[in-house]
């Protein structure tokens, strides 16, 4: 089963805006964010359009940038950047958009995701990944699936929720951290998650 796990690996440099509080999304859920990550959402843009003009990316290319503010500011996508870096190149950050994709329910598909996950991510990197997770995993009621596996970008992980919308739409919320924080982004990545309502 063909999965979305790239997250966004954008390097945050500086960004004169507030940071924290509840998310009220486009993509039809709430939740709760600590207060060392920077909410990036259609909404926050409309509310803040000066302040995003501001914005600084370090190594990311400007038509890539230029194409994830646009994903941001149309709905599709919600971005949030962790404020403590502890490397000048990597940051921290959890995504979120919609996805034609059914989410497992059944513990015969669950098995199969499972068991092509590997070579999936595998061939998607290029280069050998591992996966640390893959379950079904409840969060406020809802049965989701859980994967967590080597990122895209060396010395990094990823942890994945798909979160059924409908018969065939998923709403994907990944989180990518480097290694050296990976504890302390598993914590509050939860702590999120935790707080994570359908609006």
């Amino acid at each position: 089963m063909k999965r979305v796990a790239t997250g966004l690996v954008l390097a945050l440099v500086f960004c004169n805006i507030s940071y924290a509080g509840q998310i009220n999304s486009s993509l039809g859920y709430t939740a709760s964010v600590p207060s060392n990550w920077l909410i990036l959402t259609r909404e926050e843009i409309r509310k803040n359009p000066d302040l995003f003009e501001d914005l600084v990316l370090q190594g990311v290319d400007k038509q890539l940038l230029n194409n994830t503010l646009e994903s941001i500011k149309s709905g599709k996508v919600d971005v949030l950047f962790r404020k403590n870096r502890k490397t000048s190149t990597f940051a921290d950050n959890i995504n979120m958009f919609k996805q034609i994709q059914p989410t497992p329910s059944s513990d015969k598909d669950l098995k199969a995701l499972c068991s092509t996950l590997p070579t999936e991510l595998r061939n998607a990197f290029n280069r050998q990944v591992s996966v640390y997770g893959c379950e079904f995993r409840i969060i406020n009621g809802i049965k989701t699936v859980y994967l967590d596996f080597d990122g895209v970008v060396p010395r990094t992980r990823s942890m994945q929720y798909s979160i059924p919308r409908s018969q065939n739409i998923s709403l994907i919320v990944t989180a990518t951290t480097s290694e050296t924080t990976l504890n302390e982004v598993r914590k509050e990545f939860t702590e999120i998650m935790a707080s994570f309502k359908d609006n």
